[in-house]
């Protein structure tokens, strides 16, 4: 009786586990793709998600210069899918997006993408 115990909090742990791992989303897409290179800097980026979620900062950073310049997400109080954001001008060379947000069950998120400015 007691290992039939131990198996359905088990296999409660691994449904639930599952369950939070498909309610966190991905980058599906970027624009520019991560790794692109491009003939001109694009007037903004955009990111587009699985799943809905809560974007709380979005960065970019130029030429490993070590500054990071904080991108305007003030459009974006709700949950949503698409994002995109005005990119400062800027030279040649490469670029560096960061960002954060939450999923809709509370989880912060974070990933990045870079691209080239030829």
């Amino acid at each position: 009786m007691r290992n039939l115990a131990w198996v359905f909090v088990v296999v409660g742990m691994l449904a639930s586990m599952a369950g939070g791992a498909s309610a966190h989303s991905s980058v599906s897409k970027s624009f520019p793709a991560n790794g692109a290179e491009i003939s001109e800097l694009p007037k903004s980026i955009g990111l587009e998600f699985g799943y809905a979620i809560r974007i709380t900062q979005v960065t970019m950073e130029h030429n490993d210069s070590g500054e990071q310049v904080e991108l305007d997400t003030s459009a974006y109080k709700k949950y949503a899918n698409e994002f995109s954001f005005a990119l400062p001008a800027q030279a040649p060379g490469l670029y560096r997006i960061r960002w954060r947000a939450l999923a809709q069950d509370g989880h912060a998120m974070q990933g990045a993408f870079a691209f080239t400015v030829k």
